[in-house]
């Protein structure tokens, strides 16, 4: 299972899911998203969720624009990807680490 919450290009991660794997995305985007349909094959599937309405989304990114929200915070920890089981640790461990957005980068 690949679950992202900062929209990486589907591109980048579809044909990293094993046989029956899942990409269950929650990110929000009004760009459209295009992939290769053969990266499902052997039963992959995309599972989206986003619980917003237009008009608070709006009023969001208008809060950003503004820099009100301070979105620094909300990242507490970057990994590269070679240490991802660490990564995983320190998120599942949050009152201990104080982890609140753990980012994999490439």
């Amino acid at each position: 299972m690949i679950l992202d919450t900062v929209g990486t290009p589907l591109n980048d991660y579809l044909p990293l899911l094993a046989r029956g794997g899942r990409y269950v995305t929650m990110r929000v985007t009004e760009q459209p998203q295009t992939f290769r349909t053969v990266a499902l094959a052997g039963q992959r599937c995309i599972i989206s969720s986003a619980n917003f309405s237009y008009p608070n989304y709006r009023e969001a990114m208008s809060l950003l624009e503004q820099q009100k929200i301070d979105t620094a915070v909300a990242i507490t920890h970057r990994f590269p990807l070679d240490q991802a089981i660490e990564a995983f640790r320190i998120a599942e461990d949050k009152a201990t680490s104080g982890a609140v957005k753990v980012v994999l980068e490439n």
